[in-house]
């Protein structure tokens, strides 16, 4: 998941799973998206879990700031807008009549929940 802070706008995408070359290549398709919109990307902000991506950061065009929260700190406005996410998810998951929801049905509503998200400023 993304968040751009000034035109607060989130992108997310289910990834299958977490092997590095998946969630580069996740990562690297949003920054694409990001790049052909007009955007300049200047930061990348994250937790420790994406130091790994360092070397793959540097190497973009834009040259980009790789900002890593350290073991026991948060990225606040990341943490916040994934809270809303959960939020919004689970307005639509009570909403539904069934007792269990499959993992496509959670996927899509995901997808739609940050759909609805993007629509209001």
């Amino acid at each position: 998941m993304t968040y751009s802070r000034k035109i607060c706008f989130t992108t997310v995408t289910h990834l299958i799973n977490h092997k590095v070359s998946e969630v580069w290549a996740a990562m690297h398709k949003i920054y694409q998206m990001y790049m052909l919109c007009g955007f300049h990307i200047v930061e990348i902000a994250g937790d420790g879990e994406f130091a790994w991506i360092a070397d793959q950061v540097a190497s973009l065009p834009t040259n980009p700031v790789l900002d890593l929260a350290a073991a026991s700190q948060h990225v606040g406005l990341i943490e916040r807008n994934i809270r809303f996410l959960k939020e919004k998810t689970r307005l639509i998951c009570h909403s539904l009549p069934f007792e269990r929801i499959p993992a496509l049905m959670l996927v899509h509503m995901v997808l739609h929940s940050v759909q609805f998200m993007n629509s209001f400023p």
